[in-house]
């Protein structure tokens, strides 16, 4: 599960890696990167290292360094904003009655929808010891709606932010009155299993900014919370919250893994690979499947898997961390096989040089600490995975860059952009 210690392992080790701060779902249990459903309810959060430290942890970074600036998982012509009855017709054009094409900036009648994935980023007011330990305090959450009211995936929301001993499951409450929004994220004290978990909150109030379909949309505006430790955060400051659409059509990308053995070393080969995904519009899970055919043991010469594709499923539906899901930059994936054996993804959206996909996010390490777009899409993902079960138990590793190679007929713009062009050589 992602801890609060899991989670700044991770970010220290994307930082390392050249690639991103808080890697959404991988985590570290006795040394070794995990699946979020395995993570024991009472992990030790006490581990000051940084969640994606997983690598870190073996002493790669430098091995892997060159590929983690760059590695990019392909690039998804955006596939639209969840919406409320305003579908594009497929052309790019609107579909005849004058509302939004499927970018969710409004719900067919005229009204703004914010449901689907945000990412929110504090761009003033952190503390010394948060910047120092974690860096740029965030939330990624999945955003509900209904009429004016919002909620949020609370188990599926992740926090990077020191004064969250557990790193996730937050939930929150808000209010929409026109494109003016209030969302308060909370936690009560002693929440996830945790003593000294301290009771505290968030409070956003910004104004949303459909940018006429484009990518990013965005909501800016100010915070309080009720921290109440200087060191941590100074008690209010200002935030961008950047949303990522839901792959609403299939998508399917394709790149290159690194892996490392279960004892540390670097396989002395790279391994093709592809993944191809579709957000369920019911409940919001990962649907599709994970074709690495190419992953043999190079020292038996066995297959990683005992069959291809592999099937992505949800280890435990409704528990927390149980379900492939993606949430604000972030996703988490399981695919298995028919003997369940299973490879363990997560993805972190990033820019085309390896840096953050929101504008307003940076990161303590270099290179590089920020990104130069394009924002709030699903162009390019920097992945990191674990094998469990089969001949490969325990192999983790990373990526090269990421193309897409398919998708299916899309039901809102190309590239997020309002007259349906691709962004960045996307293919349709």
């Amino acid at each position: 599960m992602r801890t609060q210690a899991l989670q700044k392992e991770e970010k220290t080790a994307m930082k390392n890696y050249g690639v991103a701060r808080g890697w959404a779902g991988t985590r570290i249990k006795n040394g070794h990167l995990t699946g979020k459903h395995e993570r024991p309810a009472g992990h030790v959060i006490g581990d000051v290292m940084n969640k994606f430290g997983r690598i870190v942890l073996l002493g790669i970074i430098e091995v892997l360094f060159f590929f983690s600036a760059s590695a990019v998982f392909g690039q998804q012509v955006n596939n639209g904003h969840p919406t409320q009855g305003a579908n594009n017709n497929g052309n790019g054009n609107n579909n005849g009655n004058g509302n939004n094409n499927g970018n969710g900036n409004n719900n067919g009648n005229g009204k703004t929808n914010l449901q689907g994935r945000w990412s929110f980023v504090i761009t003033s007011g952190d503390g010394p010891q948060q910047l120092a330990d974690w860096g740029q305090s965030s939330i990624d959450t999945y955003i509900l709606q209904s009429g004016s009211t919002l909620t949020n995936v609370a188990p599926e929301t992740y926090v990077y932010m020191e004064v969250d001993q557990y790193g996730m499951d937050l939930p929150a409450t808000g209010k929409l009155t026109g494109d003016n929004v209030t969302i308060t994220f909370s936690k009560a004290a002693g929440a996830d299993g945790y003593p000294g978990q301290q009771a505290y909150s968030f409070t956003f109030t910004g104004v949303y900014n459909d940018n006429k379909g484009a990518s990013p949309q965005t909501i800016t505006g100010t915070y309080t919370d009720t921290v109440n430790n200087a060191n941590l955060s100074a008690g209010s400051g200002n935030f961008v919250a950047t949303f990522f659409p839901d792959w609403t059509t299939t998508t399917t990308y394709a790149g290159i893994l690194d892996s490392l053995d279960n004892g540390g070393s670097i396989t002395p080969q790279t391994y093709p690979a592809s993944i191809t995904l579709k957000t369920d519009p019911t409940n919001h899970w990962l649907t599709g499947s994970v074709n690495v055919a190419s992953l043999v043991n190079p020292q038996t010469g066995v297959a990683c898997f005992a069959n291809e594709p592999l099937t992505i499923f949800n280890p435990a539906p409704g528990q927390l961390q149980g379900e492939s899901f993606a949430t604000g930059q972030t996703f988490d994936i399981f695919a298995q096989d028919s003997l369940g054996n299973y490879i363990y993804m997560s993805g972190y959206a990033v820019s085309q040089n390896g840096g953050p996909a929101e504008q307003y996010e940076w990161w303590a390490y270099p290179p590089p600490s920020t990104g130069n777009g394009p924002y709030g899409t699903n162009n390019s993902y920097a992945i990191l995975f674990n094998i469990y079960g089969g001949p490969c138990d325990q192999w983790k590793g990373a990526d090269k860059p990421f193309t897409i190679v398919g998708e299916g007929h899309h039901n809102g713009n190309d590239g997020n952009h309002p007259h349906g062009h691709r962004r960045n050589g996307g293919s349709k």
